[in-house]
C-alpha cells in the first residue's frame, strides 16, 4: 500500500514515496525515516530525507539472509536493531556504509 504522512494539527498530506510494510520503517528524526525493502536474498536498508524525497541507501555485508521487521535506532543513531527470522540483528551506522 501507500504510505502517507499526515499532519493531525493542520491536516495535510503527504504521500511518501515507501514502498513496504510499517514494520519495516522506522523515524530518525522530524525529517528522515529508516526503511528496508526485500531484495532477493537480503533487505535493502534506505534513508529517506521527507522534506526533499532524496533517497541514500545502506551497504552492509551479510552471509545470512535478511528480512528486517519491528526496525528500531538507537537514540544516539550509531545501531540499527531488527528481527529476522526470528533472530535479533544489531547493525551499526557509522559513514552511510553499514
Amino acid at each position: 500500500g501507500e504510505l502517507i504522512l499526515a499532519d493531525i494539527s493542520s491536516q495535510p498530506k503527504t504521500a511518501l514515496t515507501v514502498k513496504t510494510d510499517l514494520d519495516k520503517i522506522t523515524w530518525l528524526d522530524n525529517d528522515h525515516i529508516l526503511y528496508s525493502l526485500t531484495g532477493s536474498n537480503k533487505d535493502r536498508f534506505i534513508k529517506l530525507t521527507i522534506s526533499s524525497g532524496q533517497e541514500e541507501e545502506f551497504i552492509y555485508d551479510s552471509v545470512d539472509s535478511i528480512s528486517a521487521k519491528n526496525l528500531l535506532i538507537s537514540d544516539d543513531q550509531k545501531a540499527l536493531f531488527f528481527i529476522s527470522d526470528g533472530y535479533l540483528y544489531q547493525l551499526k551506522l557509522e559513514n552511510g556504509n553499514y
